[in-house]
């Protein structure tokens, strides 16, 4: 088993303005959850960010796939600026 980052986080440890990134490995489908409405209306407050993403399965009718969870990145993306001389 490889230790990262979701071994060593609990939802308690996430600004509650927070959300979490959730793509299903079976369909990509995806969407954000609200770390909030998580801790709150799901009841996993004190659980390590690795077993809440073992609690997720894709929502859409007929996949039902796992999913896997990441945090969004703040930085700021650009596109592609270099070009063929």
């Amino acid at each position: 088993m490889d230790l990262c980052w979701k071994y060593e986080l609990q939802l308690l440890d996430l600004p509650e303005n927070a959300r979490l990134e959730v793509t299903c490995l079976k369909c990509s489908d995806f969407r954000y959850e609200p770390v909030d409405v998580l801790m709150t209306n799901r009841g996993f407050p004190q659980l390590y960010l690795d077993e809440v993403e073992t609690k997720f399965n894709c929502r859409l009718w007929g996949c039902g796939g796992k999913c896997r969870i990441s945090l969004p990145s703040e930085a700021e993306t650009e596109g592609f600026q270099g070009g063929l001389t």
